[in-house]
């Protein structure tokens, strides 16, 4: 369970270290947000078969769920004539 404290720990200390990083997406159309989700992809199998540091890891998961969560959002509500469909974004979890 110490674990779990943790990881509850470094995500809280996240979040509000990255609350004002995380408002830059609202303001990115969607395809620069799956620009940026390809970006964070890429770096995080980076770390996983590189190595690197656990926050780096950390950081590349949570910026994941979070534009992941965006795009999904925005798909759902279309804003500024943005429509997209299932077959244009290809999502990978774990």
């Amino acid at each position: 369970m110490p674990g779990f404290y943790l990881a509850c720990y470094l995500i809280i200390n996240f979040v509000e270290k990255t609350e004002k990083p995380m408002e830059q997406f609202k303001n990115l159309s969607l395809s620069q947000l799956v620009d940026k989700l390809s970006e964070y992809t890429a770096k995080y199998s980076q770390i996983r078969t590189e190595g690197g540091l656990k926050k780096e890891f950390e950081e590349c998961r949570l910026f994941i769920d979070y534009l992941t969560n965006e795009i999904e959002l925005r798909k759902k509500t279309p804003t500024n004539n943005e429509i997209i469909s299932d077959s244009q974004v290809i999502f990978f979890n774990e």
